[in-house]
């Protein structure tokens, strides 16, 4: 079951990846303090604030109702390629996948990252639905050109994919 689902992350990262175009990455370990950014496949949002703190909102023009708020933590290159190969390896991803997945045609490993949601609460109808702390990790590439930053993700709880573009 872990290689089967391994093997679909993997399928989908290189399938997210080469969608991508490709841009510089850019020095700043995180790049996510107080900032904005909208998730593809559905036009959610999260919101990054100071003190490793996010708001995830399912509707971004209703922020008083479904979402949630918990903290990050954000890893980068070889500190994401350790943290998803040690930390999270109940998953099942190896080093050499992360290098055969990512670093092609001379992409940087300092590209490579590792986002953990720690869901704190999820807030429904004023009521809080969580009764502990859970995680959501997320692997992928960060990419920054001219005109956007964008990060191709994989939830490594669900397999899915999705990318998130930087609004502000």
């Amino acid at each position: 079951m872990k290689k089967a689902l391994s093997l679909c992350l993997l399928l989908v990262m290189v399938l997210l990846i080469s969608s991508c175009s490709k841009g510089k990455v850019e020095n700043s370990n995180d790049f996510l303090t107080n900032s904005v950014w909208e998730f593809s496949n559905d036009q959610s949002q999260i919101h990054f604030n100071e003190d490793d703190k996010f708001i995830y909102y399912r509707d971004a023009d209703d922020t008083t109702n479904y979402y949630y708020t918990g903290t990050y933590e954000l890893y980068r290159g070889k500190e994401a390629t350790s943290y998803i190969t040690e930390n999270l390896k109940d998953y099942g991803i190896t080093k050499s996948e992360l290098a055969r997945i990512f670093l092609q045609e001379g992409d940087s490993e300092d590209g490579i990252v590792c986002l953990v949601l720690n869901n704190e609460e999820q807030i429904i109808d004023n009521e809080n639905m969580i009764k502990e702390t859970f995680i959501t990790p997320y692997f992928g590439y960060y990419f920054n050109n001219s005109t956007e930053e964008f990060i191709g993700l994989i939830n490594m709880n669900t397999a899915s994919d999705t990318g998130i573009t930087k609004l502000r």
